[in-house]
């Protein structure tokens, strides 16, 4: 079995190096709960344990390194860990843990989400929804974050100036109304919002 060679203190965990050149990061409580010191040679059981709890560890700084960047949902957070090889139980133990911290909120993530593209004018009902499912967010917290973020009533206003945009850069061309209309349908705007602005834009142009 190996034996322990040098010790790295962190803030809150302990790199242990031992002498088949392997590392093993663990919390403070583990090294302390372990009596882990230079020159131990580690038990079986003690060895498979620290690797255990290494492997927690890690599981468990991934997804904070994550999360760090950017907000995610549970199951976008799930499937990195997955990627990344960890058990399927260290995975859903760190799962718990980031939900109990805060860290990690469906309903919270899904109205920031909805709050951020309503913002940007680029996206529409259907495509925010789309984007949630594909993020593995569940139906009853989309119906429920698309309803009180206001998502379920486009906004003309913004709409026809996106289109407005587009249709600069397509009226000279054949069917520019229809690449327009096919251009919104893509982004997820609903058919009769759509309509509206296109009968603005004909009207203003005579089309």
């Amino acid at each position: 079995m190996p034996e322990v060679i040098k010790l790295i203190f962190k803030d809150n965990s302990v790199i242990i190096e031992l002498d088949n050149s392997e590392k093993l990061k663990v919390s403070y409580e583990a090294y302390s709960m372990y009596k882990i010191r230079s020159g131990l040679n580690l038990t079986v059981e003690c060895y498979s344990e620290l690797q255990e709890e290494s492997q927690k560890l890690g599981c468990k700084e991934k997804a904070l390194n994550l999360l760090a960047v950017r907000a995610r949902s549970v199951e976008e957070t799930r499937r990195f860990l997955n990627r990344k090889n960890f058990s399927d139980m260290h995975i859903e133990e760190t799962i718990d843990f980031l939900k109990q911290k805060g860290y990690l909120n469906d309903y919270e993530f899904s109205l920031s989400y909805i709050r951020a593209k309503m913002k940007s004018g680029r996206s529409g009902k259907d495509m925010i929804i789309r984007d949630l499912y594909r993020k593995g967010i569940g139906r009853k917290i989309i119906d429920k974050t698309i309803r009180e973020s206001g998502a379920d009533v486009s906004d003309e206003e913004s709409v026809f100036e996106f289109a407005m945009k587009k249709f600069m850069s397509v009226k000279d061309k054949e069917d520019s109304l229809m690449k327009v209309s096919n251009f919104l349908r893509g982004r997820g705007f609903d058919y009769e919002t759509i309509n509206k602005v296109l009968r603005r834009i004909k009207s203003d142009f005579n089309e």
